[in-house]
C-alpha cells in the first residue's frame, strides 16, 4: 500500500513540480549567463529526464539531501529523536496527501451524467446508492477510513515536529497544506438543501406565484421607468430581474471556507523565511571575512552549502513564495512573506554584461513596459516579464509542436501565473490600508498588463491545447490543465477586486467610467469562465480517452488530467466561480428577455448551460478525492435547480402578465439597449474574446 501511495504522490505532486519548479525559471539565486554562453547552452538539458515518462521524486530527494547538509545553517546537527520526528512528519504528510485519491471505493467508481435535457438538473446516477441522498460513503469503506486516519496522524506528526528546524519538516508542512481535510458530507449537504428549501419558501410567501416578485407599486414603476429612460440597466434597478440568489452564493462561500485558515502553509513560510535570513547572514559574514584576508586565494569558501544544495534551497523558497501568493489571493489574507522580504537581492539582478538582446522589449506600443519605480519590488515589477534568461524558449509555442517546446512553454508560463496572483494580493493589501484614487489605478493597470502579456504570449498555446486535448501527450495534458485552471482563477479574482474598487468609488472617476462603459469586469468574467468550463469539459474522465490509455500515471490518478491536480482547492474555487458566472448569465439572459417581452436567445442560453454543466462535472470528478469539491458541485447544482424553477415561474408570468409587469415591460421596451457595447480601450483591447 505504501508503494502505491508514494506512486500517487509522485504522479501528482512531483509531476506538477516538474512544470512549476525548475532552476531555469526560479528567480532566486540565479547566475545570469553571458550572451555567448546563453546561446551555446542547451536550455532543455537539466530537465530532459524530468520531462520524460520516467521522472523522479526530484524535489523530495533534493530536500532530504539539503536537510542533511544544512547543519551549518541550523547551528547543530539534529538529535536522533528529531531525525525520527522529521522523517515521520514528511512520510505521513506524503501518505495523507496520496490517500485523497480513492482507489477502490464507491466514490472512485461512480459515474457522472450531465444536465438532464428536461429540467437542467444534475443527475448523479452512478453514485445513487451511496451518495444520492447526500450521505457520506459507508464507514466501512477502506479508502475513507485510511484517508481520515492518515490525515489526523499527519496533523499530529506536524504538530509534534513544528519546533524542529528541518527542511523535511518545512516540505511536510507544504505538502500537508495542499491536503483536503475529511468532512462530514451528510451534514453539509443537508445544510445546502435546507438553505434551498428556506429560499423557496420565502419566494412562495413573497409573491402570488412561486418564483414571481410581488406586484410593484405605482411609485416603484415610476422609479423604474425613469431609471430605464436614463439608460440604467433594468437588471440593476428592478426587483423583477434578479441574479443568482444570495443563498446560493452563501452556500458556495460556506463550502470554500470549510478548509479553514492555511496554518500549515503559513508555518512553513515563516520557517523557511527564517532560514533565508540565517543563510544570507552567514554568507555575508563569510564574504566580509574573505575580503579582509591578504590572500583571497587561500581563504575559506564563503559558500556554506554546495551549489546544488543552495539551488535546492532557492527552489524550495520559490515554491513557498508561489504558494503564499496563491493562498493569500484566494483566502484574502495578508502575505506571510511581504513583497520586500520575498524580493530578489541586488546581487541577483542582471549585470552590465547583459545585452539589450537579452531583455524582452515591449511587444506593442499599447503594452507599456513596467520598469520598476524607485522603492518598488524588483521581482514583482517587470522582472519576470522581461528577462529572457529566466525562460527555456524565447517564443511561446502553439500546438502542434515538439514535446520539448510544449513543456518549455508551460514551464515559462508558470511564473507569470504567480505574478498575476501577486498583483491581486497587492490590490487587496492597498484596500486593507484604505488606499484611494491614484494609488489604486496604477496597480490595476499593472495587473491588466500582466493579463495582456499572458494573452499575447501563452493564451494561444492554451487554446490550441484545448482544441487538441486528446491528441496531447499525457503530461502536457496534465500540466496545461492545472496551469490554465490556476491562471483563469487569478483573472476572475482580479475582476472581483476591480468591481469592488469601482462599486466603492475608490478609484479615479474617469478610469471607473471607462471600465464601466467598456464592461471590463463582465468581459474578464465571461472570457475566463468560458475557458474554465472548456477545460473542465476536456479534462474530466470519460470514455476512450488517451490519458488513461497511456498508462504513465497510477490508475487512481489516470482517469483524467483533471485528477492530477495536487492543490485541489484552487480548481474547486476556479470551477465554482466559473459555474456561478455562467449561471448568472443564464438567469440574466432569460429574465431580461421576459422583462422586455422578448424570447430569450436559446442558443446562447444552451451554450451557457452546457458550460455550467462542465463546471459541475469537473467539481463532481474532483469530488472523488475531495469532500469540498463534492459539496461545491452540490451547491452549484442546487443553484441550477433554483434558477430553473424561477425561470419556469417567469415564463408563466410572461404568458399571464399582471398589470404592473405589463407597465414595466412597456417602459423597458421603449428604451434602446445600447449601454456598454463599445470596445474596451484599455491595454488589452486587442485580446480576442474566447468563443
Amino acid at each position: 500500500m505504501t508503494n502505491g501511495l508514494l506512486r500517487i504522490y509522485h504522479d501528482s505532486m512531483e509531476n506538477a513540480l516538474s512544470c512549476w519548479l525548475t532552476e531555469k525559471t526560479c528567480p532566486y539565486g540565479i547566475t545570469i549567463p553571458s550572451p555567448a554562453s546563453l546561446k551555446s547552452s542547451n536550455p532543455h538539458e537539466s530537465m530532459s529526464e524530468e520531462w520524460g515518462s520516467n521522472w523522479s521524486n526530484r524535489i523530495f530527494a533534493r530536500v532530504c539531501h539539503l536537510d542533511r547538509a544544512s547543519s551549518v545553517v541550523r547551528g547543530r546537527t539534529l538529535t536522533q529523536s528529531e531525525e525520527k520526528l522529521a522523517s515521520k512528519a514528511l512520510h505521513l504528510a506524503i501518505v495523507s496527501f496520496a490517500t485523497q485519491w480513492a482507489q477502490s471505493s464507491n466514490r472512485s467508481t461512480a459515474k457522472f451524467s450531465s444536465f438532464d435535457a428536461k429540467d437542467d438538473v444534475v443527475i448523479d446516477d452512478g453514485a445513487e446508492s451511496t451518495r444520492g441522498d447526500g450521505s457520506s460513503p459507508p464507514n466501512t469503506d477502506f479508502d475513507r477510513s485510511i484517508q481520515e486516519s492518515f490525515w489526523y496522524q499527519a496533523r499530529r506528526a506536524l504538530q509534534d515536529s513544528a519546533e524542529i528546524e528541518s527542511f523535511r519538516v518545512i516540505f511536510a508542512h507544504i505538502i500537508f497544506s495542499l491536503t483536503q481535510r475529511p468532512l462530514n458530507i451528510a451534514e453539509h449537504v443537508r445544510a445546502i438543501k435546507g438553505r434551498r428549501r428556506r429560499s423557496s419558501a420565502k419566494q412562495f410567501n413573497d409573491g402570488p406565484w412561486p418564483g414571481l416578485s410581488p406586484p410593484c407599486s405605482e411609485s416603484a414603476r415610476s422609479v423604474h421607468c425613469s431609471a430605464t429612460a436614463r439608460g440604467a440597466s433594468t437588471f440593476q434597478t428592478t426587483p423583477v430581474v434578479s441574479k443568482t440568489s444570495d443563498s446560493d452564493i452563501a452556500g458556495l462561500d460556506e463550502v470554500t471556507e470549510l478548509e479553514g485558515p492555511p496554518i500549515f502553509l503559513e508555518t512553513a513560510l515563516r520557517q523557511i523565511f527564517t532560514y533565508r535570513c540565517k543563510l544570507e547572514s552567514i554568507e555575508r559574514q563569510r564574504t566580509i571575512a574573505k575580503k579582509k584576508r591578504a590572500s583571497p586565494e587561500t581563504a575559506d569558501n564563503p559558500d556554506i552549502l554546495s551549489t546544488k544544495d543552495r539551488k535546492t534551497f532557492d527552489l524550495l523558497f520559490w515554491l513557498a513564495i508561489m504558494f503564499d501568493t496563491l493562498s493569500a489571493a484566494m483566502n484574502k489574507r495578508p502575505l506571510v512573506v511581504s513583497d520586500e522580504d520575498s524580493d530578489i537581492r541586488d546581487g541577483n539582478l542582471p549585470g552590465h554584461y547583459i545585452s539589450p538582446d537579452d531583455i524582452i522589449s515591449s511587444p506593442s506600443p499599447t503594452y507599456r513596459s513596467m520598469l520598476a519605480r524607485e522603492g518598488d519590488s524588483k521581482l514583482w515589477g517587470d522582472f519576470l516579464l522581461r528577462q529572457k534568461h529566466l525562460r527555456f524558449c524565447h517564443k511561446a509555442a502553439r500546438w502542434p509542436c515538439s514535446y520539448e517546446q510544449a513543456a518549455s512553454t508551460l514551464c515559462d508560463a508558470a511564473p507569470i501565473k504567480v505574478l498575476l496572483f501577486r498583483k491581486v494580493t497587492h490590490l487587496q493589501t492597498l484596500l486593507s490600508r484604505c488606499a484611494m484614487y491614484e494609488k489604486l489605478e496604477q496597480p490595476i493597470l499593472d495587473a491588466l498588463q500582466v493579463y495582456q502579456h499572458w494573452n499575447d504570449s501563452y493564451n494561444p498555446f492554451i487554446l490550441s491545447c484545448i482544441a487538441a486535448h486528446d491528441a496531447l501527450p499525457p503530461r502536457i495534458q496534465s500540466w496545461y490543465v492545472v496551469l490554465a485552471g490556476h491562471w483563469h482563477l487569478a483573472a476572475l479574482l482580479l475582476a472581483d477586486i476591480i468591481e469592488l474598487i469601482d462599486d466603492g468609488q475608490m478609484g479615479l472617476e474617469s478610469q471607473r467610467a471607462v471600465r464601466g462603459s467598456s464592461r471590463l469586469v463582465a468581459k474578464l468574467r465571461e472570457q475566463n469562465a468560458n475557458v474554465l468550463a472548456d477545460l473542465g469539459r476536456c479534462s474530466c474522465p470519460g470514455y476512450n480517452l488517451s490519458f488513461p490509455q497511456a498508462r504513465e500515471f497510477h490508475f487512481a490518478v489516470s482517469e483524467g488530467a483533471l485528477l492530477t491536480e495536487p492543490w485541489t482547492v484552487v480548481l474547486i474555487r476556479a470551477f465554482s466561480k466559473a459555474g456561478y458566472i455562467l449561471l448568472d448569465r443564464i438567469a440574466y439572459s432569460k429574465l431580461s428577455g421576459y422583462e422586455r417581452g422578448e424570447i430569450p436567445r436559446e442558443s446562447e442560453i444552451a451554450q451557457c448551460q452546457q458550460r455550467c454543466s462542465s463546471c459541475i462535472r469537473a467539481l463532481w470528478n474532483l469530488g472523488k478525492k475531495s469532500d469540498m469539491a463534492f459539496l461545491a458541485a452540490t451547491a452549484l447544482s442546487t443553484a441550477v435547480k433554483d434558477v430553473t424553477e424561477e425561470m419556469a415561474g417567469r415564463a408563466w408570468g410572461a404568458k399571464h402578465p399582471s398589470p404592473d409587469m405589463e407597465a414595466i415591460r412597456q417602459c423597458s421596451s421603449s428604451v434602446p439597449d445600447e449601454a456598454g457595447r463599445e470596445a474596451f480601450p484599455f491595454v488589452f483591447s486587442g485580446v480576442a474574446s474566447y468563443q
